[in-house]
């Protein structure tokens, strides 16, 4: 029946049903073709794509996919071209301009996909709204959903920096400057089954081009007990340099999964926190606290682990020091809802499980022994600002924890752990490069006037900081919730800057977010 109405083609399934005196004779599948104008739809798979992504060696970057559902008439061919709308993402600049896409004839679907260009200015996030243009062919423009994709800038704004730290050395004058600790179940029989390295080669060139690297790794040596091993955890922390106020850790990480045969798998992961005494080894234990070894929590502390599926508690973690009782955690995230972050297949990530295949949302990469090259690096950053504890992966927020615990100052720590104590590969492990922490002076306003038009914000930052530094925020309550809106922020002398936004004709409340 012609219902004059576009659809992709219909299934039908014609079964001859038994009945009294014979028995049925199977079943065939008629497929009903649509003869109406063919009109193409577009939606987008993924709502981000990491800037830095775009040089990634292995071939393997980052992207956006666009998918072109055609509904009517599939007998001949179409030309689709799209439109890209944004109100700073510039085709040639900030990404790959894209041409005509073909539909074939006989084809219901087709895709394309929007990849990044490395921009090394600080330019904010840039937001892409893509929508179908036009069709030749004989066909017409159908729908758009979900099309709007954000390409998320991989560089920070200048900043005060207190301390950088390439993590390139590995003679005593740098390995000094650390103190590690170790924490084990079994302190038998693996009272020293970890390492660190410094000054290591480096498992893939990390963003900057550094020839060495800080590597890390444990529970590597079989011994007694049902899984031959024991859960534990090493940390380092940089005791040359204590932190308070507001300020920020940022520094490059590549996880590596290792080698891994069937129906066996790996789970260790990368530890990194903020606010340690240097004493303790924090690193957390997936059956709860095992008090029967070495065992002491403080600070503020993080886990991205490298499991194959992504699918346990555990992949992401947030924690808070509670001495020798162990830890509390405070949140967790699991891969599958990071696919977008963490790309996979043919994404810049190649994290594995047991039987080769691939999966998205961990920030882990398959062993370079399985022929992989380990190219891409995480970039991480701890921020602390009023004591609220932020931690980003490719500067996009994870956790966010209002602190209220005791830990407000200390040393910084970068660790590894495996939680569950199975014997894992020795490349398994993590490398760390480029350490920096910057100061982070909480922005004032000093100054609202409005005239002509516009409300001119003054606000004072702090020294190193940039225009780029600050985004304006609104809001129509006091209490919030507040929103980035699109102003002209610029320097004025010292620290003094201004940010100039069009009146917006009712009451509003305004404050300066810090990037």
């Amino acid at each position: 029946i012609d219902t004059g109405t576009p659809t992709l083609p219909t299934t039908v399934v014609l079964t001859v049903q038994p009945g009294t005196g014979y028995t049925g004779a199977g079943s065939d599948i008629v497929t009903i073709a649509n003869g109406d104008t063919p009109t193409i739809d577009i939606t987008a798979s993924q709502p981000t794509m990491y800037e830095r992504y775009a040089n990634n060696p292995s071939g393997y970057g980052d992207f956006i996919t666009y998918f072109l559902p055609r509904r009517g008439r599939t007998t001949a061919e179409n030309d689709v071209t799209v439109n890209i709308s944004s109100p700073n993402a510039v085709a040639g600049t900030d990404y790959q301009p894209v041409g005509t896409i073909v539909m074939a004839a006989g084809v219901t679907t087709n895709s394309f996909q929007i990849l990044p260009i490395r921009n090394p200015a600080v330019t904010g996030n840039k937001t892409l709204t893509v929508t179908v243009a036009s069709v030749s062919g004989g066909g017409a423009v159908g729908n758009a959903t979900a099309n709007t994709s954000t390409i998320v800038d991989s560089d920070y704004p200048p900043a005060s920096q207190i301390l950088n730290d390439p993590l390139t050395d590995g003679s005593p004058a740098e390995t000094n400057k650390w103190t590690i600790t170790y924490g084990t179940g079994d302190l038998v029989n693996h009272a020293t089954d970890y390492e660190v390295d410094f000054g290591y080669a480096p498992v893939s060139t990390p963003p900057g081009g550094g020839s060495a690297v800080l590597h890390m790794t444990c529970n590597k040596n079989s011994g007694p007990g049902a899984n031959a091993g024991a859960p534990g955890g090493v940390n380092v922390y940089y005791t040359n340099q204590a932190l308070s106020g507001n300020y920020a850790v940022r520094f490059s990480m590549n996880l590596v999964e290792g080698q891994a045969s069937l129906n066996t798998w790996e789970h260790e992961g990368a530890l990194f926190g903020i606010n340690h005494a240097g004493t303790q080894s924090n690193w957390w234990y997936a059956g709860g606290t095992d008090t029967a070894g070495t065992y002491g929590s403080d600070g503020v502390w993080f886990y991205a682990g490298d499991q194959y599926g992504g699918t346990l508690q555990g992949e992401y973690e947030e924690f808070v020091g509670a001495g020798a009782t162990g830890w509390t955690r405070e949140a967790a995230l699991v891969a599958p809802n990071l696919t977008s972050l963490f790309k996979a297949n043919p994404g810049p990530f190649t994290s594995l499980d047991d039987t080769f295949h691939q999966t998205g949302g961990v920030a882990a990469e398959a062993s370079p022994n399985l022929g992989y090259d380990a190219s891409t690096w995480t970039d991480v950053e701890i921020k602390q600002i009023n004591n609220v504890v932020t931690m980003s992966m490719n500067h996009t927020p994870m956790f966010t924890y209002t602190n209220t615990s005791t830990y407000t100052s200390g040393y910084l720590m970068l660790g590894y752990s495996d939680p569950y104590g199975d014997v894992e590969t020795s490349d398994s492990s993590v490398y760390y490069a480029n350490l920096t922490v910057v100061q982070l002076v909480t922005p004032v306003i000093t100054k609202i006037v409005s005239a002509g038009g516009n409300i001119t914000i003054t606000f004072t930052g702090g020294t190193g900081d940039a225009a780029s530094s600050f985004t304006l925020q609104s809001s129509a309550n006091v209490a919030g919730p507040y929103v980035d809106v699109a102003s002209t922020i610029t320097p004025v002398s010292g620290v003094t800057f201004q940010a100039v936004v069009p009146e917006a004709g009712s009451v509003q409340f305004y404050r300066i977010r810090r990037n």
